[in-house]
């Protein structure tokens, strides 16, 4: 049976849900699960202004500067193109200042992928 929503758990979704990535909300609401945050938020009639699955902004790789191009040669040289249209850049540990340079860039707002000596970031 369905646990029924506290004005409190309303309140977290008047306050993030228009701007906040699906992996804080759920942080937010752990005892509910991201169907039931999204009927929740339909009934209250809230929409997203985030592209929930969006979590950088990759438009600055466009822009004809020399830093636009350093970082698209490293991720031609150290990243992953997907056929279903993610990147995805994994360093070593002992590189992590780098990828917080390029997290920067890119605007990333998700969470690192942490395993066996290297990190990982992902852009959709």
């Amino acid at each position: 049976m369905a646990t029924k929503w506290t004005q409190k758990e309303n309140d977290v979704l008047y306050k993030h849900w228009k701007n906040s990535i699906k992996e804080n909300i759920l942080l937010m609401l752990p005892k509910r699960t991201w169907a039931s945050i999204v009927i929740q938020s339909s009934k209250l009639k809230i929409k997203r202004e985030l592209n929930p699955n969006k979590l950088c902004d990759l438009s600055g790789l466009l822009i004809d500067t020399p830093i636009s191009f350093y970082w698209i040669g490293f991720l031609l040289a150290d990243g992953h193109f997907s056929k279903r249209h993610r990147v995805k850049l994994v360093l070593a540990d002992k590189d992590i200042e780098h990828l917080n340079k390029f997290k920067q860039f890119v605007k990333h707002r998700g969470s690192d992928d942490k395993r066996n000596g290297a990190t990982g970031i992902q852009c959709m």
